[in-house]
């Protein structure tokens, strides 16, 4: 859960300083802008949370 909430985090600032959209103005509008970035990056973590949820449920009870 720290990978998804510290991912979660990391997108969230990047969001919040809309930093390609402020750098370069009009170059980011419709790809690689800072809201894109921040959904990735969720996207990630959520799937971190995921493998991890998978490895432990294969320790723990079984194989898949």
């Amino acid at each position: 859960q720290v990978v998804t909430y510290g991912s979660s985090g990391i997108g969230l600032v990047i969001r919040n300083l809309k930093y390609p959209e402020k750098a370069f103005p009009y170059k980011f509008d419709y790809y690689l802008s800072s809201h894109q970035i921040f959904h990735t990056i969720c996207v990630f973590g959520n799937l971190a949370l995921l493998h991890g949820s998978l490895n432990w449920y294969k320790q723990r009870v079984g194989h898949l």
